[in-house]
């Protein structure tokens, strides 16, 4: 069978009193149409939207596509042998259109990272949970096992991996934390802020929670090397208006605490944050979060899109055109080639993806860069263009 320009779906749906990971559905559903699914760091797969054939009234007689059930999403296509699951969801809403040309159903599902946002992190009836010496990545931990927990979150099927591929980095810190009557997502979030500058976590479609720092260099297994012939368009963005070089942080108790990058304020004037940060348990653990705040918010921040093709669409014309989209993941790493010389040094370093959206023939990608590495690019592209002015320039000068 061939798969030039075509791409394969199923939409495995499951109870979610009894789904848990490798269990077989308990229908799989046929799509008229796939629209889209997201994801964004420091948090996990976002929304996904897709149609079905159903009416008002036959949707109650099949019965399978209801409000709370779990939905997988599986794509098979030129890149893969059989289906690869990409997605892990609940179905959200529904919506009905009926008229004269179709008779169909809108599903819009959630991944379960949104469920951290509705639940309170607690143990039994205790909302207060303190951490004393632990590293942040210990704390992490910690959370996945209460959200897990039928007494507590009860979502048993998320996880993590210990060993031999640890999906939870350490730190290397020690630190005392308090947190007080938070959901599961803003507990997450503390701990990234306790961990040191730069560090991000996801829960992927493996229904594994990831925690680790944002790597030096592009990874050699999950790292993406796009070339020219696998994008559509390429924008870059600079920006310091969320430029954050002060923090005056405060325990909501007794300790006023204030902390700055001094380059930071030299070069773009004092901006200030604050915050009160009332689950800080010493002042050595109010400084980790203001430094981590500094550290990712001193620099203008930069930020690549990238329209990336599918290469299901391009397969005719050889392996340069168009890219394995369904592989781009957040957190992964990437680099630019086969550009004009003025950005190669720029698109060619290490970038962090941030932000995926994929739809059948498009990846929607934003990228992450370093302060370091765009002024790469702006001295390079003011160099080139100087150069570009001296070629037109006569070769003698008339005296007056």
């Amino acid at each position: 069978m061939t798969k030039i320009g075509q791409k394969f779906y199923q939409i495995k749906v499951y109870n979610p009193l009894t789904y848990y990971d490798g269990i077989a559905p308990d229908s799989v559903v046929p799509i008229l149409d796939m629209s889209s699914y997201r994801s964004k760091i420091n948090s996990g797969l976002g929304e996904l939207n897709f149609t079905v054939e159903r009416t008002i009234q036959n949707w109650n007689e099949v019965a399978d596509i209801e409000l709370g059930k779990i939905i997988e999403l599986w794509v098979n296509d030129l890149d893969t042998t059989d289906y690869e699951r990409q997605y892990v969801g609940y179905i959200s809403r529904i919506n009905f259109t009926e008229s004269f040309e179709t008779r169909s159903m809108r599903v819009t599902c959630l991944g379960f990272v949104s469920r951290l946002t509705l639940d309170i992190y607690k143990n039994g009836t205790t909302t207060t949970i303190s951490e004393t010496t632990e590293d942040p990545s210990i704390m992490f931990k910690n959370i996945i096992d209460k959200l897990r927990d039928s007494a507590n979150g009860n979502i048993p099927f998320i996880n993590y991996v210990l060993s031999p591929n640890a999906t939870i980095e350490n730190t290397l810190l020690s630190m005392d934390a308090t947190f007080k009557q938070m959901t599961y997502f803003e507990a997450l979030e503390q701990c990234r802020k306790l961990a040191p500058a730069n560090w991000w976590w996801k829960l992927g479609a493996d229904n594994n929670f990831h925690f680790k720092r944002k790597p030096t260099e592009v990874d050699p297994v999950s790292g993406h090397f796009f070339a020219m012939g696998n994008l559509q368009t390429l924008s870059v963005g600079y920006s310091m208006e969320d430029i954050r070089n002060g923090v005056l942080i405060w325990d909501n108790a007794t300790d006023y605490r204030y902390l700055e990058d001094s380059a930071s304020i030299s070069s773009f004037g004092r901006r200030i944050e604050r915050k009160i940060e009332a689950n800080a348990d010493s002042t050595g653990a109010m400084d980790r979060i203001a430094n981590s705040l500094i550290g990712e918010s001193k620099d203008p921040r930069s930020v690549i899109s990238l329209v990336v093709i599918d290469n299901n669409e391009f397969e005719k014309f050889g392996d340069g055109a168009g890219y394995d989209i369904e592989s781009i993941k957040v957190g992964d790493t990437c680099r630019i080639s086969g550009i004009a010389e003025s950005a190669r040094t720029f698109l060619s370093d290490n970038m962090l993806i941030v932000g995926v959206m994929i739809t059948p023939t498009r990846a929607y990608v934003d990228v992450e860069v370093t302060e370091e590495t765009m002024a790469k690019f702006l001295l390079n592209l003011k160099n080139d263009t100087q150069e570009t002015e001296k070629v037109t320039i006569p070769d003698t000068y008339t005296a007056v």
